[in-house]
C-alpha cells in the first residue's frame, strides 16, 4: 500500500506567527500549474535575471512576477480558494513570493 502524500496546511496567521517558514507557506500553493510556470522560468536563459546573493539562483523580475500573478493566479478560481481557505488573498507581492518559492522548489527537485 502506498502512502498518501499530503500537503501541509498553514494559515496566513500561522505564517505571521512564525509557525512555518516563508518557503513552507508559499510552497503549499505550488500546484502543477504553478510548477509548470516555474519550470518555464527556470529553463529560460538566465542572462536577463539577477542572481540571488544567497542562493546563486536567478531571481524573477517584477515584470515576470506581475505577468505570472495576472496570468496564472488572478483568473484561477482554485488558487483564489486556496488562498482564501488560509485567510489570505492573491496580491502582486504574494504572487512574487509564490513564484520564487516554486522556482526554489523546482530547482531543488531538479538539481
Amino acid at each position: 500500500m502506498s502512502a498518501i502524500k499530503t500537503t501541509p496546511f498553514f494559515t496566513r496567521k500561522q505564517y505571521l506567527m512564525n509557525e512555518c517558514s516563508h518557503q513552507e507557506y508559499y510552497e503549499q500553493f505550488c500546484t502543477p500549474k504553478v510548477m509548470a510556470s516555474a519550470e518555464r522560468f527556470c529553463k529560460r536563459k538566465f542572462k536577463n535575471y539577477r542572481l540571488s546573493s544567497t542562493t546563486g539562483l536567478p531571481v524573477p523580475t517584477l515584470s515576470t512576477c506581475d505577468g505570472f500573478t495576472m496570468g496564472v493566479l488572478r483568473h484561477d478560481q482554485e488558487m483564489k480558494q486556496m488562498f482564501k481557505d488560509r485567510g489570505d488573498y492573491i496580491t502582486l507581492a504574494g504572487g512574487t513570493c509564490l513564484l520564487k518559492a516554486a522556482v526554489t522548489k523546482w530547482r531543488r527537485e531538479n538539481a
